[in-house]
């Protein structure tokens, strides 16, 4: 079922007609039922007349807009193709001969009416004038109303007929004629279940009819009909259906009689007003029950029973996708904005739950970047050192294996290299049996051939006793390196 308010609006010679819908208790309900005289109406009148008439708050995305079948030419065509691109480009050709009017100049959808044996398609093809149609959409446009799609009034009419049945439990499959007489004009319609094959125009309403036009528009009818079998839209048609209210022409059905011979059926449009529609617009709706009907089964439909065509011009509808395109891209953006924002804050809780950690790694950093600054600076002096030993000791190996023998306990202070070939270690330590290791493990390490304890005591550093420790490396050189592994390979 369709969701929120759906607005739909008929543009007729003489009015335009408004109905909106919206769920009301588990169904679709009318809310709304209004029209316009479009009698020496400007535009911008026509604009403001549309915003108090349907009380546009905001922006809709269901509204359809339903033009006059007089502004509409049908064609019935066959097609050697079923493919809907390649229907599409031969109807463009064929338009050069069926209508009056450059191909480019148009808007024109089809449906499928039957597949045949031979295997052409027989289509219903509905041609509209861009300008026109273009013409009314930028009006509604500027009223606020999104226009999505654009039918003619014969698919409405064909909606609320299906309605009716539905309504009825009436299960018919026939071919029948559906008449509907408004106020100054009147509509034929032949169709056959959810099918519209054909519909004409006529120009007189009950208004008009009559004792010098009513013969007029029986010839109209009449003729219609005569052209229907002549063509051969359809099968033969078994009834007739009428929307028109009784008591504004109530000869209508007698004069059809006398036409086609057929059992005429009126839709008693408006007399379940109370199931249809809010209270409060019942009989408000039920006097202008005929003049809406074009709009009534649209509005109450629940789902697409019609095949309907949208003659939404491409500029429209290509509007519409860039609109959704943009509006896609801004809900990616909002949502990635959240989620950068998201993670920032999930970065400050952490940070405000280890703030403690972070605080002793800061320290540490602190205590270690006083030595990096003095490696930095004896950067010359160590390649000089290098030079002076020919390469024969590589420091990083020995600055290395240092680390490797340094207990976790054993805090390092510096690490300073000396003139004399010699290496200073300070530190501290927990224990002095801490201490003493370090020496055990400094003394087996191949590259140093004197190691000499220089200064040992303890300290108090936060409120705990360390041990200080000062030890002296005696470098050797890389041939009392082979040397010594050629003794003790």
């Amino acid at each position: 079922m369709k969701k929120g308010i759906m607005k739909i609006l008929e543009i007729t010679p003489h009015s335009l007609k408004a109905v909106a819908s919206q769920e009301w208790q588990g169904k679709r309900m009318i809310v709304l039922a209004e029209s316009i005289d479009l009698e020496q109406k400007s535009d911008e009148t026509l604009v403001k007349d549309v915003k108090q008439l349907l009380h546009i708050k905001r922006r809709g995305h269901n509204d359809i807009l339903v033009l006059s079948r007089k502004d509409a030419i049908f064609l019935r065509l066959s097609l050697p193709s079923s493919k809907p691109e390649e229907m599409r480009k031969m109807l463009e050709l064929q338009f050069l001969q069926h209508i009056p009017y450059d191909p480019a100049d148009v808007v024109f959808d089809f449906h499928i009416l039957k597949e045949r044996l031979d295997g052409y398609v027989d289509v219903l093809v509905v041609v509209l004038l861009k300008e026109r149609v273009l013409e009314h959409i930028m009006v509604l446009q500027k009223a606020g109303l999104y226009v999505n799609n654009v039918i003619v009034s014969s698919f409405g009419l064909l909606e609320t007929f299906y309605r009716h049945l539905q309504r009825k439990n009436i299960d018919s499959v026939d071919p029948v004629i559906l008449l509907y007489v408004d106020q100054n004009s009147s509509e034929i319609c032949f169709c056959q279940t959810n099918h519209l094959l054909y519909s004409r125009y006529l120009s007189y309403g009950w208004e008009d009819l009559d004792s010098d036009n009513e013969d007029i528009f029986l010839n109209q009818v009449g003729a219609s009909i005569k052209m229907y079998n002549q063509q051969k839209f359809g099968p033969g048609l078994k009834s007739i259906w009428t929307i028109c209210l009784k008591e504004k022409y109530p000869r209508i059905g007698t004069l059809m009689l006398n036409i086609a011979s057929l059992p005429i059926h009126w839709i008693p449009y408006g007399e379940d007003a109370d199931e249809d529609y809010l209270s409060s617009l019942a009989n408000d709706y039920q006097a202008k029950n005929s003049s809406l009907a074009t709009l009534h089964g649209l509005a109450l439909a629940e789902q697409n029973n019609i095949e309907h065509v949208n003659l939404l011009p491409n500029e429209i509808s290509q509007q519409r996708r860039d609109r959704v395109w943009h509006a896609e891209v801004i809900k990616c953006g909002v949502f990635i904005l959240l989620m950068f924002f998201l993670f920032i804050g999930s970065l400050v809780i952490q940070r405000s739950e280890k703030k403690e950690k972070l605080d002793a790694v800061s320290d540490q950093v602190k205590q270690i970047r006083p030595l990096v600054d003095r490696l930095n600076e004896k950067k010359d002096f160590i390649n000089l050192i290098e030079d002076y030993q020919g390469r024969k000791v590589f420091l990083p190996d020995v600055y290395l294996s240092l680390t490797e023998v340094i207990e976790e306990d054993v805090f390092i202070k510096s690490l300073q290299l000396r003139k004399e070939k010699t290496m200073e270690l300070e530190g501290y330590a927990l224990v002095d049996a801490e201490v003493n290791r370090i020496q055990k493990q400094l003394s087996r390490l191949p590259y140093f051939k004197d190691i000499h304890l220089k200064l040992s005591r303890k300290r108090r550093i936060s409120r705990r006793e360390v041990v200080y420790f000062n030890i002296e490396l005696q470098l050797k050189s890389k041939e009392e390196q082979d040397e010594e592994k050629l003794e003790n390979p």
